[in-house]
């Protein structure tokens, strides 16, 4: 992926990236348009901070929903546990 920054004083710097995927044309338009709708005109070191910020809340709101999955399941198997059978199949089959 290549990334383009321009400064206000009209500088251009490209770094290529390796995302270490395959993104689609879509992702990346989508991608692109996000930085630039949320980050345009903002200071580098600025932009490095609301980067981490943004992906500390976002690891944070799946860690609570993990712990939220795992106490849900430990219930349903814990009710399971007194001697009711329990049955764990493919998501296709369990629609049929």
């Amino acid at each position: 992926m290549l990334v383009v920054a321009v400064t206000e004083g009209e500088q251009v710097t490209q770094k290529v990236v390796d995302t270490g995927e395959i993104l689609s044309p879509e992702e990346l338009r989508r991608g692109a348009e996000y930085v630039n709708r949320e980050f345009a005109g903002r200071p580098i070191d600025e932009v490095r901070e609301a980067i981490v910020a943004r992906l500390q809340e976002a690891r944070g709101i799946y860690d609570t929903l993990m712990a939220r999955a795992f106490a849900l399941a430990g219930r349903a198997l814990d009710a399971q546990s007194a001697g009711h059978p329990l049955h764990v199949d493919g998501t296709s089959s369990l629609l049929a």
